[in-house]
């Protein structure tokens, strides 16, 4: 068997999408029994507190919004910069803000 590069076994499309209900999202098992979606404008701000949370609707990845460094999501759509006190999206329709509930 020749080798073919790989040292890691390919992970489905389908893999993925288990791992992401399964709440493992980023290498990071997140414990969020139940989310609130919560509507907010960022022209106004993007709200930051403990229990907050963003989810990139193109990848999958979920930011916790009072994070203690630099954060993005894999896709790099959505960032927090912690030292310079901003955060922001390239396409903001795609991130959604939602609180955990229990």
């Amino acid at each position: 068997m020749a080798f073919t590069g790989r040292l890691r076994p390919r992970i489905t499309n389908g893999q993925r999408l288990e791992r992401r209900a399964a709440g493992k999202v980023a290498g990071v098992a997140w414990n969020i029994p139940m989310k609130t979606y919560l509507d907010f404008d960022p022209r106004k701000g993007w709200p930051s507190r403990s229990g907050l949370f963003y989810e990139c609707q193109i990848c999958g990845d979920v930011i916790a919004s009072a994070p203690a460094e630099y954060a993005r999501c894999r896709c790099r759509n959505f960032s927090i910069d912690v030292d310079a006190g901003r955060m922001g999206a390239r396409d903001e329709e795609k991130v959604r803000l939602f609180e955990e509930v229990g």
